[in-house]
């Protein structure tokens, strides 16, 4: 889908129209194919609860009728069923079939376990991101962090926890504004620090710490006198100090992010190694996977844009596949 949409934003650049319009189809496109993989998933769960069932069935062992979870014993112990949940939820999150996530980890939320909470308090992180409306989104995302805040203070020492907090915490302040994602910022680091540290080997926590350093790295001039407003030592950092961190995440988990591949070409650019920043930006741009989410979607035409940007590519080339396949041969 990546490369097709590619074709058609330089058609649309070659004939001058509306930038918006091309970045609106390549969101669309991403949706519909998003949604097609859920609208198949209510089908067969609503079908199911359609089946005749006996009334002596429990909310939990009706989630089982539709095939959510293996069968429960007879005298399954309470911890028992919490793992099937997440077991569940785990699966669900791999294939990317966010509305049944959600809709499983509400029917079945257990305020007493911070696994249940911190995975549910992710779930609403990731309707907020599918949903175009402003007010649902900002919905989603505050009813996350109330179940995020719940989780930490169940578990301190659980790095999902600190990470999907500070996580959650700058996304809320994002309806707020920049004064306030500035306020957060040292707090927002500081719980990424703690995952890392309770779990060294967590790439998505490295690569939020290398995000946040890009981001006060590359800080416009008006925001830096907010933070200086704000903060008698406002936060900032270094691109050498993003470059660590995102590099150690690719390190850890190789391609487990697409938005890991933009940051890393983004920053190499912005330390002048134009061909490390081009391959990285291309790898994200040509990288296919099963259950691609539009997430990563937008992490492809982000490196689309910067290419185009940094003038490393025409948008009269030919597609970067294709052309590949005959250089190969």
């Amino acid at each position: 889908m990546a490369a097709s949409t590619e074709k058609l934003y330089r058609l649309l650049q070659f004939f001058k129209q509306s930038r918006k319009i091309t970045l609106g189809f390549h969101r669309n496109q991403a949706r519909i194919q998003l949604l097609r993989n859920q609208w198949c998933t209510l089908q067969n769960y609503s079908a199911l609860k359609l089946l005749p069932r006996r009334s002596t069935i429990t909310s939990i062992t009706t989630v089982c009728a539709v095939s959510w979870f293996k069968k429960t014993e007879e005298g399954e112990t309470e911890v028992g069923k919490k793992l099937s949940v997440v077991e569940k939820a785990d699966e669900l999150y791999s294939a990317n079939e966010t509305i049944a996530l959600y809709n499983l980890l509400k029917d079945n939320v257990d305020e007493t376990d911070d696994e249940v909470l911190w995975r549910l308090a992710r779930a609403c992180c990731d309707m907020s991101k599918m949903t175009q409306n402003f007010i649902r989104k900002r919905e989603y995302m505050y009813e996350g962090f109330e179940y995020i805040k719940k989780a930490i203070k169940l578990n301190d020492n659980n790095f999902a926890c600190h990470k999907w907090f500070a996580i959650l915490l700058d996304k809320t302040a994002e309806f707020e504004g920049t004064k306030k994602r500035i306020e957060n910022a040292y707090l927002v680091k500081q719980h990424f620090v703690r995952a890392v540290e309770l779990n060294p080997k967590d790439a998505t926590s490295m690569y939020s710490i290398g995000h946040w350093c890009y981001l006060f790295a590359d800080m416009s001039w008006f925001n830096k006198k907010i933070a200086s407003a704000i903060f008698s030592t406002p936060p900032s950092s270094t691109f050498e100090e993003a470059l660590k961190y995102l590099e150690m995440a690719e390190e850890a988990d190789p391609d487990f992010y697409l938005w890991n591949h933009v940051y890393l070409g983004k920053t190499y650019l912005q330390l002048g190694e134009v061909e490390k920043g081009k391959w990285y930006l291309n790898r994200a741009r040509e990288m296919t996977r099963k259950n691609i989410s539009l997430d990563e979607h937008e992490a492809q035409m982000e490196a689309f844009r910067t290419l185009l940007n940094h003038k490393l590519i025409d948008p009269k080339d030919n597609d970067p596949k294709k052309k590949k396949a005959e250089e190969s041969s």
